[in-house]
């Protein structure tokens, strides 16, 4: 172990490919897949969002691009080629190899679909056979009844909860903590 996952990185699997942001590329599409009141909900509990023009998204995605301390992809589903989510490699450490999925967004008309589940797996595939990690974390709010049922099905276990982690768009954020680990990949 000791190996970070590399800027640029691509994941490809069956059904979905994870690719470096390409803000240039990627801000319009995304756009149309994360704005408008039908995707509001999906920044309830997120640092970002919701975004009101491209111009926004563009922003959003020059931040979580350029940002040193994360990875970030773009989700793409390949039977219809759109670019439909977001999502990042987060709190890093290779030196203890652990990791953090986070900041997850998939358009609405998407989730309940196999890209969550085929995106996590190929994070995960990453994270414990390619860099030998022996813990990957994912946190969400703890009122965050999706993001829960999503790491609970994902085979993430329960750790507990972070009272008053973090202040988020202004609001108190009791942050649930969750993880899988090596032992349990190999299995």
């Amino acid at each position: 172990g000791g190996e970070s996952p590399k800027a640029g990185l691509l994941l490809e699997g069956h059904r979905v490919r994870l690719q470096p942001i390409n803000v240039e590329e990627d801000y319009k599409e995304l756009g149309h897949h994360s704005k408008g009141e039908e995707n509001d909900l999906l920044w309830r509990y997120m640092f970002d969002g919701p975004f009101k023009d491209d111009e926004q998204v563009k922003e959003y995605l020059v931040r979580t691009s350029t940002n040193s301390a994360l990875i970030s992809f773009v989700i793409v589903d390949k039977a219809s080629s759109q670019k439909v989510g977001v999502v990042t490699f987060l709190n890093v450490s290779a030196r203890d190899r652990k990791l953090e999925i986070g900041n997850l967004w998939i358009s609405t008309k998407f989730q309940r679909t196999y890209i969550n589940t085929e995106t996590n797996y190929l994070l995960l595939k990453y994270a414990f056979e390619e860099l030998q990690y022996r813990r990957v974390e994912w946190k969400c709010d703890s009122s965050n009844a999706k993001s829960i049922s999503a790491a609970i099905r994902l085979g993430f276990s329960f750790e507990g909860i972070f009272k008053k982690h973090m202040i988020i768009k202004g609001k108190n954020r009791d942050t649930a903590w969750f993880a899988q680990y090596d032992e349990d990949w190999s299995q």
